[in-house]
């Protein structure tokens, strides 16, 4: 049996990333240690917005040691789906190269994450996101359904096999 782990990081949306987790310390603790309030005051040290110069080394430190935890719990039959937009796709898929092994990359899935697409403030459409997978070492194939070819055909003998225009109702 397949074990699959999916993670959702945060997205580095200027927002502080300081995440909620699970881990044996509490997040005061981990702030303390990380050096994140002034002892004397109490005020945050630190905001990761994205006039830092550091803001996406910053995001990229702060994801790498929670994807080496997500490497240490999966197996190696496994496989990892990690949810991610636009701001860090691109670091996050370095960083996933590295912890999980370009081998072990699987695919970047879109999916649309929303059924009306609302303009950012670039005026562009955000609709969509991404996933990232990569797999166990040992990892075999997906038992997914097959593809259903009603409706493709090769009228001109394509060496690459059936096809369909997606014109339907046309």
């Amino acid at each position: 049996m397949n074990f699959v782990r999916a993670i959702d990081p945060p997205y580095n949306t200027g927002n502080d990333f300081i995440y909620a987790d699970n881990f044996m310390h509490s997040q005061e603790e981990e702030n303390q240690q990380m050096g994140m309030y002034d002892e004397e005051t109490g005020d945050r040290l630190f905001k990761n917005t994205d006039t830092n110069g550091r803001f996406h080394s910053d995001w990229c430190s702060m994801i790498y040691s929670r994807l080496m935890l997500a490497r240490n719990l999966l197996t190696d039959e496994g496989g990892i789906f990690i949810s991610i937009d636009d701001n860090e796709q691109e670091n996050l898929k370095k960083c996933c190269d590295e912890v999980f092994e370009t081998r072990c990359f699987l695919a970047t899935f879109v999916w649309k994450r929303r059924a009306s697409s609302q303009l950012d403030k670039s005026k562009c459409y955000t609709d969509h996101e991404y996933v990232l997978a990569y797999t166990g070492k040992t990892f075999q194939a997906f038992r997914g359904i097959d593809k259903d070819y009603k409706g493709y055909s090769n009228p001109d003998n394509d060496p690459r096999g059936p096809w369909t225009t997606n014109r339907k109702g046309l």
